[in-house]
């Protein structure tokens, strides 16, 4: 093969990789646009998380926060609210180490013997019943608080009417 013989095949072999890679550099590109397409189209199709975890915007006062989706609780000093807050809160405290766990009994015996203003039973008893499940609150503390709620504690050592001997007999 003379010179002039390789020269051309050399010249026809770099016209091909010129068309193979405009063909290639094509391809990869509308590969590249018809991706972003369908990413666009998928993330407009369903709604963004943030707006399935954010609950609805609400007026929130210093005496009210939403503690249930569709009611507000009372949080105001001696309410139900206000306790389960602070009952959270020594939670918490006692969780990173700050407070011990004899403080932590002795203050959730005055927060749960002290009296207590109920405005609104369902998310109150729900929020109890969270509080018993994440331990922040013993069954005998949950009963005592489900009581005081629902206004059927016992005061004293006076026993409830509906035993059968007391009550009737006056």
């Amino acid at each position: 093969m003379d010179k002039l013989e390789f020269d051309a095949r050399l010249s026809q072999l770099e016209r091909r990789m010129a068309l193979v890679t405009a063909l290639l550099t094509g391809f990869l590109a509308l590969f590249g646009v018809s991706a972003a397409f369908l990413l666009v189209a998928r993330s407009e199709a369903r709604p963004s998380t943030a707006t399935l975890v954010q609950p609805p915007v609400a007026q929130k006062s210093v005496a009210t926060y939403a503690f249930h989706p569709d009611m507000a609780m009372d949080l105001s000093e001696g309410s139900v609210g206000q306790l389960i807050l602070r009952l959270n809160e020594l939670s918490e405290l006692r969780r990173k180490g700050l407070i011990t766990d004899e403080e932590l009994q002795a203050k959730k015996g005055q927060l749960i013997a002290g009296p207590i203003r109920s405005s609104n039973l369902t998310p109150e008893l729900e929020q109890i019943g969270e509080l018993r499940r994440k331990n922040v609150l013993s069954d005998e503390e949950h009963q005592t608080l489900k009581s005081k709620i629902l206004g059927t504690e016992k005061s004293g050592s006076a026993t409830a009417p509906a035993s059968g001997s007391t009550g009737s007999a006056r």
